[in-house]
Parts: C-alpha cells; sequence; structure tokens
C-alpha cells in the first residue's frame, strides 16, 4: 500500500503515473459515474447501514457521483469488505474492486 490507504497491485508497483492513473486514464473511472457496490457476506449490518449512509452524503454533496447495488449480472464493481485498515484501489480497475474497511465503532 501507498500512504497506507492505496492498494497498488504489482504489475503497476513502480510506475510514476500510477497514482495519477484516475486523473489521466479515461477507463479509470466510473462510467456515468455510477459505482456499482456489493457487500461481502460477512460484512455487519451496522457497519453496512454506515457505509450507506455515507453514500448517500456524498451523491447528495456530488451529485455526478451514485452509488448502486451490483447485480449478478456485473462485472465491474467494489466489493466492500472487512479488514485490518480501510484501503482499495485508486479509481476503478475492473472485475471485483475489493474496498477494506475496518469495524466502524
Amino acid at each position: 500500500t501507498i500512504e497506507g490507504d492505496i492498494v497498488v497491485r504489482d504489475d503497476i508497483v513502480g510506475e510514476l503515473t500510477a497514482l495519477d492513473a484516475h486523473l489521466a486514464d479515461p477507463d479509470r473511472l466510473w462510467p456515468s459515474g455510477v459505482v456499482e457496490y456489493k457487500f461481502y457476506d460477512t460484512f455487519p449490518n451496522a457497519s453496512k447501514q454506515i457505509v450507506l449512509r455515507a453514500m448517500e452524503y456524498i451523491t447528495s454533496k456530488v451529485p455526478c457521483i451514485t452509488f448502486r447495488e451490483a447485480t449478478e449480472l456485473v462485472d465491474n464493481y467494489v466489493l466492500i469488505q472487512d479488514g485490518l485498515q480501510c484501503n482499495s484501489e485508486l479509481g476503478r480497475t475492473g472485475g471485483v474492486q475489493k474496498l477494506n474497511l475496518n469495524r466502524c465503532k
């Protein structure tokens, strides 16, 4: 990880543009600003409610970003799961993109 919260894949470690990819590469943006997500099966319900409220807040302040629960037909989505740290890759990576959140208190 970089700065403790940015996960960098092994194949792009050392690339100078790795941290700028979301700015320079339109393929790293979520189409139409819609971020599709799923919660990992064991993600605590209380934490899930906090995350859903945060998503609503973000959309209310930045309406060009919306969140939608991913269906079984979706290949590219954020998988929100428990983790020891809070981290994720930067920008849309394609496929299942893990977002690790440590327990909300």
